[in-house]
């Protein structure tokens, strides 16, 4: 098939045309980097880089209250039990919206990124004759964890720019831009 999401299914990574920042935001948000690091030193702000990567906190959402599944899926896509790599994840009851959830923290998101976690959960569903209502990132997610993903076909519920960590950072920067 020509689609490049043909492989959604298989847990491998999804690749779609959709970019979240454009080559010119790309650059501005280097050089709001490179200023916010000014700012960092000029403040005496202590930082530990490297202390660990950026943990993306990332749920999808089953389409029915069945709670064993969510939890027999979660057992196979966590790392620890021989699932998906850097992948931390439990089954949850949301008994207020009738769904069961597959809740994960996704330790590395270039290891395995949200569309291979969707990916990988969508798959056991179905194989379980289930289905994926919507998967939510939790806080903020860097721009290149969903880099070549479009966040329709992972049924991102309430997803918008405003929740890209560079897009926040930038306004921050903004911000403290005006005020200095």
């Amino acid at each position: 098939t020509g689609d490049p999401r043909a492989t959604a299914g298989t847990g491998e990574e999804v690749v779609a045309s959709w970019s979240p920042l454009s080559p010119a935001e790309e650059d501005e948000l280097a050089e709001l980097i490179d200023e916010l690091r000014d700012i960092v030193a000029e403040e005496g702000i202590p930082l530990r880089p490297g202390a660990r990567e950026v943990l993306v906190a990332y749920n999808v959402d089953l389409a029915d209250a069945d709670l064993e599944l969510a939890r027999r899926i979660a057992t196979a896509v966590r790392e620890r039990d021989g699932g998906l790599p850097a992948v931390r994840a439990m089954g949850v009851d949301l008994a207020g919206r009738g769904l069961a959830q597959v809740s994960m923290n996704l330790l590395d998101y270039r290891v395995t990124p949200p569309a291979v976690a969707f990916a990988a959960v969508a798959a056991l569903a179905e194989r379980a004759g289930a289905r994926v209502a919507a998967s939510e990132i939790v806080g903020l997610v860097p721009a290149a964890a969903l880099a070549g993903t479009d966040p329709a076909d992972l049924r991102l519920r309430d997803f918008t720019p405003d929740l890209l960590l560079e897009r926040r950072l930038a306004r921050a920067l903004d911000t403290h831009a005006e005020v200095t």
